[in-house]
C-alpha cells in the first residue's frame, strides 16, 4: 500500500516487507508502535496515538506492528517490552519511548518532528522584516506568540523584534519599548531564564535609558559629580547609536576609585553588565569583562 493512499491515521503492518515499504516510500515521520493483544497499557496507549495521528493531519504516519504476528520486527528493531513506540524519520529511528505515557508526554516526544502553524508565522514575518514590512512582520510574530507562549524561540523572535525597531525607529521606539516590556512581564517565569531572555531584557534596560532628548554634554558633566542616572542615559545614548565602546569606557572610568560610591557605583556598574550582555561582539564583552573584573577586585 502506498503511503499516499492511505486514508486512515494508522496502518496495521501486516509483513515485514510491507513495513520496509513504507518505511521507503513515507515522506513524514513515521510513528510504529509495537503492541501486542494481552498488554493492558498497549491498548491504553493506543488510542492517544490514534487522536494525536488524527490531530496532525497527514505531519506523521502511525504504523502498528503487533509484536506477536511481527517477531522479526520486534527482533530487528530490539523491542524488549510492551508498548514500545519508535519514530523513524529518513528510515532511521529518530527516538522513541516505552510504556503507556500521558498525551502530554507524547504530544512533547513529537513536537521536534513535526511543523507548527507558528513555525510558518515565523518564516513568513522573517520575509516580511527582510523586506522592510515591519507592521505585517510584527503582526505576525504576535499571531505566533498566541500560538505559542511557551516556546522560548517565538517569544524571542517578537522581542528582538521590537528592540531591534525601536532602535531603527525613533519615532517607534517608545510604543515597541512598552510593548517588549509588557511582554516580559508576561512571559513564564521558566522563559526568563533563558539566556537569550536574559540578553534581550539588558537590551531593554539599556534602550530604555537611552530613551529622551537629554544633552549628551550636560550628562556627562552630570554624571562626572556624581549623577548615576545621568551616566546611564548617556551611556544608553551612545550604546544605542552604535557606540558600544565608546558607552563601556564611560561606565568603566566612572567605576575608577574614588569617583562613585555607594548605590551610584552599583548603579554604574548594573548598568556597564547590562550593556555587555547586549554586545553581539563576544571578544569586545569578554575584553571588557575582564578589565571590569579587574577593577572591582
Amino acid at each position: 500500500m502506498s503511503v499516499t493512499e492511505n486514508t486512515s491515521p494508522w496502518i496495521s503492518v501486516s509483513s515485514e516487507g510491507d513495513f520496509d515499504r513504507l518505511l521507503e516510500q513515507s515522506r513524514v515521520p513515521l510513528l510504529v508502535d509495537f503492541w501486542a493483544s494481552w498488554c493492558a497499557p498497549c491498548r491504553a496507549l493506543m488510542p492517544l496515538l490514534e487522536k494525536l495521528a488524527t490531530e496532525l493531519q497527514g505531519q506523521i504516519l502511525l504504523l502498528k506492528v503487533n509484536a506477536d504476528e511481527q517477531p522479526e520486527l520486534a527482533a530487528r528493531y530490539a523491542v524488549r517490552s510492551l508498548p514500545t513506540v519508535k519514530l523513524f524519520r529518513d528510515g532511521q529511528v529518530a527516538d522513541e519511548f516505552m510504556g503507556a505515557l500521558p498525551e502530554g508526554q507524547i504530544r512533547a516526544f513529537l513536537d521536534p518532528y513535526i511543523d507548527h502553524e507558528y513555525d510558518r508565522l515565523l518564516a513568513l514575518a522573517q520575509q516580511d522584516l527582510d523586506a522592510g514590512e515591519y507592521a505585517a512582520g510584527l503582526e505576525k510574530l504576535r499571531q505566533a506568540v498566541a500560538l505559542a507562549p511557551a516556546e522560548a524561540r517565538v517569544v524571542l523572535s517578537l522581542l528582538n523584534a521590537l528592540l531591534q525597531r525601536a532602535q531603527s525607529a525613533p519615532a517607534q521606539a517608545e510604543d515597541c519599548l512598552a510593548e517588549a516590556g509588557s511582554l516580559i512581564e508576561q512571559s513564564q517565569l521558566a522563559l526568563q531564564r533563558d539566556p537569550g531572555f536574559i540578553q534581550a531584557c539588558s537590551r531593554l534596560h539599556l534602550l530604555r535609558a537611552g530613551q529622551g532628548g537629554d544633552d549628551p554634554q550636560e550628562l556627562r558633566q552630570a554624571a562626572e559629580q556624581g549623577d548615576a542616572e545621568a551616566a546611564v542615559r548617556l551611556a544608553g545614548q551612545l550604546a544605542s547609536s552604535g557606540q558600544e565602546a565608546a558607552a563601556l569606557q564611560f561606565l568603566l572610568d566612572l567605576l575608577q576609585p574614588g569617583k562613585l560610591s555607594g548605590e551610584a557605583k552599583d548603579r554604574v556598574r548594573k548598568s556597564l553588565i547590562d550593556l555587555l550582555n547586549t554586545l553581539p561582539d563576544r571578544e569586545m564583552a569578554n575584553h571588557y569583562r575582564r578589565r571590569l573584573f579587574a577593577l572591582l577586585h
